[in-house]
């Protein structure tokens, strides 16, 4: 006869489902780099943000997430990893921020500082309460109104629901921007400006040119997931539809121009533009002020996002602005 194998407390625990009240009792919480490692780790961190001109980044991806903070993915292995985070600054020791599974992890770790402990958190709140957590932990570190990165990683695949965008509006957002999720379950767009109005839900399309021949018309394909991931839609009638179904606002990126600073696709956002009734704001491609310019007179947004540009503090938001409006733009000084 096959002798069977018992099971671990780890699997007996995934087969039986997670309880939250004393993971200590169950996990091994024991960093897994010295000291001396970690510390190499975050000062190579602080230098990256320096070059780039970041006051802080917030790392939700798993790999460098577990690069930085110095524990075991074991540790978390049960987690609801997306909602937890490591934020590493530069004038502060890197802070994780996470549910009560990892409270115990940070405590038992003497190098890296708890702001604040969960005890007691259902699994079905911690969405709420991360954000409260989060929000406080930014200002309790001196980081709102600072240049932040935040990196969640190609393995994150959120869905967004109608509570979800309540709760994130409950916390303090005037708006929320989905974009896969509406992808996905493009009732959802309809759902919140119901709930909430038109003027809370930014759709965010992320677009690639398609290959044409000469004299053909252009047309660009939705991809999601980052910009990854193709859908087989068009662009245009997906942001026509979106508008149709009630989105507020249309951020529209070409994947494309984005990172080049070559310019925004002023083709691309003229055609949206026309499709459309509602604001479209230009991603993608910002590198001197004539591109802004182009993207809202040629291509007809109402607004314009960059951040390579910014962030390397190259040209300021109020350069940017003066030069609009002496070019005729009307703009909020």
């Amino acid at each position: 006869m096959k002798k069977t194998k018992a099971l671990s407390k780890d699997h007996q625990m995934e087969r039986e489902g997670v309880t939250w009240s004393d993971s200590a009792a169950t996990e091994d919480f024991s960093p897994h780099l010295p000291k001396e490692e970690f510390d190499r780790r975050t000062a190579a961190a602080k230098r990256m943000l320096a070059k780039h001109g970041l006051d802080a980044m917030i790392l939700f991806s798993y790999d460098n997430k577990y690069y930085y903070g110095g524990y075991r993915e074991s540790n978390i292995r049960y987690s609801h990893r997306w909602r937890h985070c490591l934020i590493i600054s530069q004038e502060h020791d890197p802070v994780f921020v996470g549910e009560n599974v990892l409270s115990n992890s940070v405590r038992r770790t003497t190098w890296i500082r708890d702001i604040r402990a969960w005890s007691q958190i259902k699994i079905w709140r911690l969405l709420l309460r991360f954000i409260d957590v989060f929000l406080d932990t930014i200002k309790s570190l001196g980081l709102d109104n600072k240049v932040i990165g935040m990196e969640y990683g190609p393995e994150y695949v959120l869905e967004v629901s109608v509570d979800e965008i309540r709760e994130i509006l409950a916390a303090g957002a005037d708006k929320i921007s989905i974009n896969s999720s509406a992808v996905r379950r493009p009732e959802l767009i309809g759902e919140g400006a119901k709930r909430f109005g038109s003027q809370c839900i930014v759709v965010a399309i992320d677009a690639r040119r398609l290959p044409a021949a000469p004299g053909e018309p252009a047309h660009w394909e939705v991809y999601i997931n980052g910009g990854r991931v193709p859908v087989g839609r068009d662009a245009v009638a997906w942001a026509r539809e979106a508008a149709d179904r009630g989105a507020g606002e249309l951020l529209v990126t070409s994947m494309d121009a984005d990172g080049t600073r070559a310019g925004y696709d002023v083709e691309l956002l003229r055609a949206v533009s026309d499709a459309v009734r509602i604001p479209v704001i230009a991603s993608g491609g910002a590198g001197r002020p004539e591109h802004f310019y182009e993207a809202l007179t040629e291509g007809g947004a109402s607004a314009a996002l960059a951040a390579s540009l910014f962030h390397y503090r190259e040209i300021s938001i109020a350069e940017i602005k003066a030069y609009l409006a002496g070019r005729g733009v009307e703009v909020r000084l």
